[in-house]
C-alpha cells in the first residue's frame, strides 16, 4: 500500500517461499524473509531497493523475524525449523542480507530487535520435552557477538511458546504472547513487571516510549 493502508496490491515472488516477516530500514529499502518449517535451518530472504516494487533474492537464510541497524547490518531469530533437537538461533549479516553468520542454540527464537547499533533484544523458546519449556528475553549489547538472557518466564503447556514479540523504545521494553500476559521493562531489561490481557496477542509495538 501507497495510501496508508486504504488499498493494497499483490506482489509475488520468483520463488515459492513462506514468508514470517517484513523490515524495512528507510521507504525504499526492505527485506522480506522465511523460513520452511520441515526443512531444518533453511529458508530465503528477498531485498528491495525501490520500495517493494521488486525484490531481490538475497540468501537460502531465513527466519522469525528480521532486524537492520542500517542498510549493511541485519539479524534475522531462527526457529528450530521443524527439528527442535537442531535448535535455533540469531544470525548476523554485514553485507545486506547477502551472507548470514552465527551459532545455533537449544533455543527457537521468534522475534529480535535493536535500540541502536550496539543493544538489542530478542526471544526464544527453551524447548523441553518434559514440559518445562522456558522462553526467555535476551539482550545484546555487542552488536549481537554475545547475548545475555535478562528474564525468564515459564511456559505451559508444552510447546506454547509464551513470548512471540518484543518492542523497544528508548529504554522501555515490551514483550508480548500467547500466555495474555505483558511482560514491561523501564530500565533497559534489567528488571521487569507484567500484566495480564483478557486475551493472548502474538505481536506487539509502540511508536513512542508511551
Amino acid at each position: 500500500t501507497s495510501n496508508g493502508g486504504t488499498t493494497w496490491s499483490q506482489q509475488t515472488l520468483p520463488y515459492y517461499s513462506p514468508l514470517n516477516t517484513v523490515f524495512f530500514i528507510n521507504e525504499n529499502t526492505g527485506w522480506v524473509s522465511g523460513s520452511y518449517y520441515y526443512i531444518v535451518h533453511s529458508g530465503v530472504t528477498y531485498k528491495t531497493t525501490n520500495g517493494g516494487n521488486n525484490w531481490i533474492f538475497m540468501s537460502y537464510a531465513g527466519g522469525e523475524s528480521i532486524y537492520f541497524t542500517n542498510e549493511s547490518t541485519g539479524y534475522l531469530a531462527i526457529d528450530g525449523s521443524g527439528d527442535f533437537e537442531s535448535g535455533g538461533g540469531i544470525t548476523k549479516t554485514t553485507n545486506g542480507g547477502l551472507n548470514w553468520v552465527g551459532d545455533y542454540s537449544h533455543y527457537l527464537f521468534n522475534s529480535v530487535t535493536f535500540k541502536n547499533s550496539d543493544t538489542g533484544f530478542a526471544v526464544g523458546l527453551y524447548w523441553d520435552d518434559t514440559g518445562h519449556d522456558t522462553s526467555s528475553v535476551f539482550r545484546t549489547t555487542n552488536s549481537g557477538n554475545t547475548w545475555e538472557i535478562m528474564y525468564r518466564y515459564n511456559s505451559y503447556p508444552v510447546y506454547s511458546n509464551a513470548l512471540k514479540d518484543i518492542c523497544v523504545k528508548g529504554n522501555n521494553v515490551w514483550v508480548s504472547g500467547r500466555s495474555r500476559s505483558i511482560i514491561f521493562s523501564s530500565d533497559n531489561g534489567t528488571t521487569w513487571s507484567s500484566q495480564i490481557l483478557p486475551s493472548q496477542g502474538n505481536s506487539i509495538f509502540f511508536v513512542d516510549e508511551s
